[in-house]
């Protein structure tokens, strides 16, 4: 079992806070599809430590550096890159760590195309297009 580390904005009003945070639990849910054991401190750090308090900010930066540094992966999930996240990302490659790219819409289509059936292992649904198939088995291939 990896650990991946879910590099995904959480910043912006109340309705962008609630979207990034359901992105970012889509992406935890399908690490965890694939045996991987997801971080995303984004999703537990933000009523224990504020952005607008330096201090607090600094900590948050230091403990996701940390978090980065013990796993495995980096998925680095859209490309609206936060400040946050660049940081991640800049440091990720410092240590080499594999930095996996998934956008918005490849997050989409593995959510929508996921198979709660058996835990073990990534399931998908049946299809009759291949297109579908192949473009399913590209974005496979790059999370694994």
């Amino acid at each position: 079992m990896k650990t991946v580390y879910i590099c995904s904005p959480y910043r912006g009003s109340a309705e962008e806070i609630a979207e990034n945070v359901r992105v970012a639990q889509k992406a935890c849910k399908i690490a965890l599809m694939c045996g991987h054991a997801p971080v995303a401190p984004h999703l537990y750090l933000p009523p224990l430590l504020s952005d607008e308090i330096p201090a607090e900010r600094a900590v948050a930066i230091e403990v996701c550096s940390k978090l980065v540094s013990l796993c495995d992966i980096v998925w680095v999930i859209g490309s609206n890159l936060t400040d946050g996240m660049r940081s991640e990302i800049d440091f990720a490659n410092y240590l080499g760590k594999r930095i996996i790219k998934i956008s918005l819409e490849e997050l989409e289509f593995l959510s929508a195309n996921q198979s709660d059936e058996n835990s073990e292992t990534f399931f998908f649904m049946a299809t009759s297009s291949e297109d579908k198939e192949d473009h399913l088995k590209n974005i496979i291939l790059k999370i694994f």
